[in-house]
Parts: structure tokens; sequence; C-alpha cells
């Protein structure tokens, strides 16, 4: 079974923290979010925003998450892009643009986590969108 887990991008104190647990009590109160920072826990801001683990892990072993920047290499080309949800598939991709400008979705995990034969882990995640936004102008 794979596991989902979260984390969250703490918006005024600029930081990336370990979702522990989250409290939906109904629909009228919104959700709480408990985050781990170091041994303590402590509420996360209402405005934080949740990043899901996609169960995937790069060629280094890091967990991959939605708002990773990963570089890849896509039929002998190098590419960077960031991981997102798309939820008209159901389904993490990773979002590139292409040499003419276009975004295009890789909504094939085949397609940019593995060699071209399927042999090897190639994705290398290095860094994300929030605690890098420069990177950004890259994808």
């Amino acid at each position: 079974m794979r596991e989902i887990r979260f984390r969250a991008w703490d918006i005024e104190n600029k930081v990336m923290c370990d979702v522990s647990h989250i409290f939906i009590a109904n629909m009228v109160i919104p959700q709480t979010i408990m985050v781990s920072v170091g041994s303590e826990m402590k509420h996360c801001p209402d405005d934080a925003i949740l990043m899901q683990f996609t169960g995937l892990l790069d060629r280094h072993g890091n967990e991959i998450f939605e708002g990773d920047v990963v570089k890849t290499v896509l039929m002998g080309d190098e590419i960077i892009g960031t991981v997102k949800y798309g939820e008209k598939w159901g389904c993490f991709y990773l979002a590139v643009t292409n040499k003419h400008g276009v975004q295009v979705a890789l909504d094939s995990v085949f397609g940019w986590l593995y060699t071209d034969d399927a042999e090897e882990i190639v994705a290398e995640v290095i860094g994300n969108i929030y605690e890098h936004p420069e990177m950004l102008k890259e994808t």
C-alpha cells in the first residue's frame, strides 16, 4: 500500500514542515494542520500550502512531493520540470516548458522518472518551488 503523507510550506515563516496530523472536524470548522518542527508539534498557519508525497523516490532515494523541481533526461535531453497533481487525470505529472516556450505535461511516470528503457531511475529532486523560486524560471 502506498504511503500517504504531506508536507506544508509555512508562508509566513518561509519554512517547509513535515505534517504529522491533519484534523478535519466538520465542514463548518476549517481543517487544522499539525506540523513537526524538530521534536515539537505546533499548529500550522491557515494559509500553509499542503503538498502530497507522490509515493516515488528519485535516483538518490529522496522522496518526491508535489511542488518539487525535478531534473531528468527525456530521449537524451536533460529537462527540468515541476511535479504537479492533475485533477483531470488523477495522477502526478511533471510540468515542463518545451523549447518553444509551451508548457507541457509529462503524465507517464515512465516518461520522466526512468531511463528510456525503464531500467533505472534518472530523475533527481533539485529543489522545490517555495524554497527555490528562482528554479521556476528554468521550468
